[in-house]
């Protein structure tokens, strides 16, 4: 059986993250490399490219606004926000117990943005997510 054949049914098992690292593997030569770290090496490319797919296709569907992270998040005074209370939510544990998280507070101080940081969060932990504003949340009817 040649390498090719392989990548193509491996293609066809749509094994794409065990293709990447074979082709880079075979460019820099297997020396080295027992027959358990090769295999080890194959498995785990799969799975990260399996939850690389998995959290493009979770931030596409959630529609963001922004592009936001809980790492950028500032607090300010002028937000009245306090980084105690947020670090409560930057865990899954409040997804998990069905917690609502309503977040009140001047126009202009950043509540879009907190909300889009805490759902791309809940993506990250593999959590379905849908950005809605207030006004298109009232409209939105479920299919």
């Amino acid at each position: 059986m040649s390498i090719k054949s392989t990548i193509n049914k491996m293609g066809q098992l749509k094994l794409y993250g065990m293709i990447s690292a074979l082709n880079g593997v075979m460019e820099v030569g297997i020396s080295g490399l027992s027959h358990e770290e090769l295999l080890s090496n194959l498995v785990d490319s799969e799975w990260e490219d399996r939850q690389n797919r998995k959290l493009t296709k979770l931030i596409k569907v959630a529609k963001f606004r922004y592009s936001a992270s809980i790492e950028e998040i500032k607090f300010s005074p002028d937000r009245n926000f306090s980084k105690n209370m947020f670090l409560k939510f930057s865990d899954s544990s409040w997804i998990e117990k069905k917690i609502n998280i309503i977040i009140t507070c001047p126009t202009g101080v950043g509540k879009s943005y907190i909300a889009t940081a805490l759902d791309h969060q809940a993506c990250i932990w593999g959590y379905k997510s849908l950005y809605f504003n207030f006004q298109k949340l009232l409209s939105h009817k479920e299919n």
